[in-house]
């Protein structure tokens, strides 16, 4: 009995030890599988990385196929300006830094040669389309300065007077009197000036009902615009009829004076 219970005891340890050898054997299965699923990923990675890689290159070749077609495609011709800059500029950048002028640019201003072309001065003149140059005398350059007011005032001409203009700069002298409504400055400037323009006014689309003129009833001169308005034209009798009769007063002797009190 005690030898049959031995055996028994002996199968089990054997089976024990069976069992612990097969899990350590399922152990070292379940590791060598682990290692081959953690090589098989890393192999995947790589080959993505490589896939993804190759599409990007070709991706980018793609690009600058069609890029160069579309140039090719779409390209202008370049523009001929005429200038160059390194030519045309005035001012040349050394080696060092330094910006100076092109002498060949600097004006000089020779004092001697300037009065050689003031004293020489010419104008030219064509007759049958040939150009003639004739020193001008200094009389001639005398009336050639003496025909505009000069830079000051943009080179106003000197207007031939008419007796039509002499006639409206008089009345502009005396248009302190022309309306009894409006009062101006007194005029003390002896005779008419040399130097005007003469304008028209234009008026704008606001004064269409109010203040301005027809057609038919516009004139030429200034005069004729007085006479034309009774209204002034009475009052400028009245005027003229006090006047007279302040001359006259003034014309009177010193006897004839005490007879009229």
């Amino acid at each position: 009995m005690e030898n049959s219970g031995e055996c028994t005891k002996n199968n089990t340890i054997n089976v024990g030890h069976q069992v612990h050898n097969k899990a350590m054997t399922d152990v070292t299965v379940d590791y060598e599988n682990d290692e081959d699923s953690s090589e098989n990923e890393e192999e995947l990675n790589l080959l993505l990385k490589k896939a993804k890689e190759s599409l990007q290159a070709n991706q980018s070749i793609i690009n600058k196929n069609t890029n160069k077609e579309m140039r090719d495609k779409f390209s202008f011709p370049s523009l001929n300006v005429g200038i160059s800059i390194d030519e045309q500029l005035y001012i040349r950048k050394h080696p060092s830094g330094i910006v100076t002028l092109r002498q060949d640019e600097i004006f000089h201003d020779n004092s001697s040669q300037k009065k050689q072309m003031n004293s020489n001065k010419t104008v030219s003149t064509s007759d049958d389309d040939q150009d003639s140059s004739v020193k001008l005398s200094k009389k001639e350059r005398q009336k050639l300065r003496e025909s505009t007011i000069g830079p000051g005032w943009f080179d106003m001409k000197k207007p031939e007077i008419t007796p039509e203009i002499k006639r409206d700069l008089q009345i502009i002298k005396l248009r302190n009197v022309l309306d009894p409504k409006r009062f101006y400055k007194k005029d003390n400037t002896k005779g008419l000036p040399k130097y005007f323009e003469i304008g028209t006014i234009k008026e704008g689309p606001t004064e269409f009902f109010s203040s301005r003129i027809p057609r038919k009833e516009r004139k030429q001169t200034i005069a004729d615009e007085l006479l034309a308005d009774q209204k002034s034209k009475s009052y400028f009798k009245r005027k003229f009829s006090e006047i007279q009769e302040q001359l006259k007063k003034k014309r009177q002797p010193k006897w004839e004076k005490g007879l009229t009190k």
